[in-house]
């Protein structure tokens, strides 16, 4: 039979007191804090679950911050391009105007005047600045989108009318080029997992008019012949292409489509001679340049190799395009001029290509910002969502805890009573 002592009744009657202690502080603890989990190992399912709750609540959140990053950028964006498809489309109506033959020239310089306005208007919104980043400008944003220059800057401050008149320093201060300073780089934000969206859109791109055509300076005898400028690498709209040494015209060509860079290059017949051209599949500038030590496009004449793309297309090239500022100058132009059936025909005709690719791309900021508004609507909903899972695995239920202290409380004090009874008076109490 086994033996119990005054001692063993005494340690058993001990460690239930300091179980019931620990049991009514955990609850203790979980009525005050109103969480069930103070540590992992009191419920290793739930802690997990509630760390993935966290987690998932603050990838949301930052995604929400994300989405108010790019929707703020979005929507200055499709303001300015709002303002300036209002002028744009004042300056068509104006152009119908001047090219009404009943006007005199005196009527054609005051539509001139208004047109010149909008030109310079257009440019300072086209280099729209936002917390210190201009929109247009690719991830280049701080640099200015695009750099005006004048007549007397250029040395073409001169019109000659269609009578034949000189109108010397009629556009001495008037923008007659606008030049892209910027990249055709994407500028992203993560909206969802994995999910990103472009939220920039390049002012080369959205003031296109027309396609580009660049056709290089040189001229070769034969299409076939191995041009040997050596090995090396030339980039067209940020794609890099590799030639070798004994690459004929024919072959420059093939590797060029074979990119699909967004250029169509063909071998056109110059008289006896050939050459490279190459047209861009949709209105905007090609960007080429050689790179490194490579020399294939300058030695071609298609770049000026101390120069940057877009603006070191070779001064021997020749050129095909006209962007949304320039078809407006050259209304002005003309309007200057007295050219009322070019203001009818090609004017317009450019104009309205402008146009189209203009609202082109406002319909695709429109399509952002419904996108970016369906992604919050879904990250806020998932916020809602996953605080619910995360309040069911690491919440309490109030009354239950109560409850259950209630009953840890009557334990506690029948353990006390209980033991009153059963620990026996010791020798020592009969010696006092």
């Amino acid at each position: 039979m086994l033996r119990v002592s005054n001692r063993t009744l005494s340690d058993t009657v001990m460690a239930n007191l300091r179980k019931n202690l620990q049991s009514m502080e955990k609850l203790h603890y979980q009525l005050s804090s109103g969480k069930k989990v103070r540590i992992p190992s009191d419920d290793p399912i739930a802690t997990v679950t509630s760390m993935r709750a966290k987690t998932l609540i603050s990838e949301c959140e930052q995604y929400d911050r994300n989405i108010n990053d790019g929707e703020i950028w979005v929507n200055t964006a499709d303001r300015v391009l709002d303002d300036m498809g209002n002028m744009f489309h004042r300056v068509r109506a104006l152009t119908v105007q001047g090219a009404n033959d009943i006007l005199n020239q005196d009527d054609r310089d005051a539509v001139a005047l208004e047109i010149n306005q909008i030109v310079e208007e257009a440019v300072r919104l086209a280099n729209t600045n936002f917390a210190g980043r201009y929109i247009f400008s690719g991830t280049l944003t701080q640099t200015k989108s695009f750099l005006c220059k004048t007549g007397e800057e250029t040395g073409n401050q001169n019109l000659t009318h269609k009578n034949g008149t000189v109108r010397t320093g009629i556009n001495r201060t008037n923008i007659v080029k606008v030049e892209y300073q910027g990249n055709q780089e994407a500028v992203y934000r993560e909206i969802g997992a994995g999910v990103t969206i472009q939220i920039n859109v390049a002012g080369d791109d959205v003031f296109s008019a027309t396609t580009h055509r660049v056709t290089m300076g040189s001229t070769k005898t034969s299409p076939t012949d191995p041009l040997n400028y050596g090995t090396g690498v030339i980039r067209i709209n940020g794609k890099e292409i590799f030639y070798e040494n004994n690459s004929s015209l024919n072959n420059i060509r093939d590797k060029i489509n074979a990119a699909k860079v967004g250029i169509t290059a063909s071998v056109i017949q110059d008289g006896p001679n050939f050459r490279l051209s190459l047209l861009s599949d949709r209105p905007a500038e090609i960007w080429m340049e050689d790179v490194g030590a490579g020399n294939l496009l300058s030695s071609l004449q298609f770049v000026n190799g101390t120069q940057s793309p877009p603006n070191n297309i070779h001064t021997n090239a020749t050129i095909e395009r006209i962007d949304l500022f320039q078809a407006i100058i050259n209304i002005r132009d003309d309007l200057y001029k007295g050219e009322g059936e070019k203001l009818s025909t090609t004017d317009l005709k450019n104009l309205d290509n402008a146009l189209n690719n203009f609202l082109g791309w406002r319909a695709q900021q429109g399509a952002k910002i419904n996108r970016m508004e369906t992604a919050t609507d879904f990250n806020e909903d998932t916020i809602i969502y996953t605080k619910d899972l995360e309040s069911k695995a690491e919440g309490v239920d109030v009354a239950e805890v109560i409850m259950n202290l209630k009953i840890q409380e009557t334990a506690q004090r029948s353990s006390l009573a209980s033991g009153a009874r059963l620990i026996q008076p010791s020798l020592i109490d009969f010696l006092r």
